[in-house]
């Protein structure tokens, strides 16, 4: 995924200062290498911009919960009151210092990575598939609106 893509999703990339131990791999769009490079991450960490209002990282971060990996993510409208406190590490969005305090502390505790992972998976496995959030999302579509008929 190149940067004008990540942008479009409400995130953000300074390749600037990298540690030497973090790569950038571009996603080519293909979702089988997609999921091999989150089948193949320690944990998977999705920073979310502090202005985006979307709901940004969803099909992301319940793909890596589904191959039990721990997340990382931003509070957000895609976050905040959908995925359950235990399901994933929480950070304010922007905050970079939280941010990698978070990613410290998870890559060197492994029994937190695990629990997370763990809630993660049976979180995401909850849903029951796209099929199924699909069909809860046009569930609650058609609620809200008949909700403003009345």
């Amino acid at each position: 995924m190149g940067d004008g893509e990540i942008t479009k999703h409400g995130s953000a990339l300074s390749t600037n200062n990298l540690p030497s131990n973090v790569e950038i791999v571009r996603h080519d769009g293909d979702r089988k290498s997609f999921l091999e490079h989150i089948a193949g991450a320690t944990l998977v960490v999705l920073p979310v911009l502090k202005g985006n209002i979307s709901a940004t990282g969803i099909s992301v971060y319940l793909s890596a919960m589904a191959l039990g990996k721990c997340v990382i993510i931003s509070s957000g409208p895609a976050v905040d009151d959908v995925v359950p406190t235990d399901a994933a590490i929480t950070v304010p969005p922007e905050d970079i210092a939280t941010l990698t305090s978070a990613i410290k502390t998870t890559l060197n505790d492994p029994n937190l990575r695990e629990q997370a992972a763990a809630a993660g998976k049976t979180y995401a496995l909850s849903l029951g598939g796209e099929e199924n959030l699909y069909l809860n999302v046009l569930h609650q579509l058609k609620n809200l609106n008949s909700a403003k008929a009345e």
